[in-house]
């Protein structure tokens, strides 16, 4: 029908790597927010909010360099963990997971998906392509730092 709008499509990251690291070791860098600021590039991060019953579990809310503010909203079983973005971040219906299993010593696939739509006209699927590139990259990273 003409004259209709239709909402942009929500865009969607699902990066998969394989990881040659301490699976525990990975888990605990990766769920301690705070944490990243040594490890994750980006600066500093801050938890603003315990999260309950675990510190870092759901609940708990992490504020990004640049201002993003993140909140966890699923901490497991095993190596599972939710957020959403809840300000900051040119991003609306934001949900994301990140996800380790074992694939034997010293070894795990990591999982890092999320959807979301942006705020700013057209910019999607740009905002898909450079969030890709962070999750690869911080993966990456937390490969390094876990290996140390």
């Amino acid at each position: 029908m003409s004259g209709e709008t239709h909402p942009p499509p929500m865009q969607i990251v699902d990066v998969s790597l394989e990881l040659k690291a301490p699976i525990d070791t990975a888990w605990r860098l990766l769920s301690d927010h705070e944490s990243w600021t040594r490890w994750a590039g980006f600066g500093r991060v801050v938890r603003e909010r315990d999260g309950a019953p675990e510190q870092n579990g759901v609940g708990a809310i992490r504020r990004m360099p640049g201002g993003g503010r993140e909140e966890v909203v699923r901490y497991g079983p095993g190596f599972t963990l939710g957020y959403r973005v809840i300000s900051g971040l040119p991003l609306r219906d934001h949900l994301g997971e990140v996800d380790f299993a074992p694939l034997g010593p010293d070894r795990f696939q990591a999982r890092w998906r999320c959807r979301f739509d942006s705020t700013i006209p057209g910019a999607g699927p740009l905002m898909r392509v450079g969030v890709t590139w962070i999750f690869r990259r911080m993966l990456r990273r937390l490969e390094r730092a876990a290996s140390k």
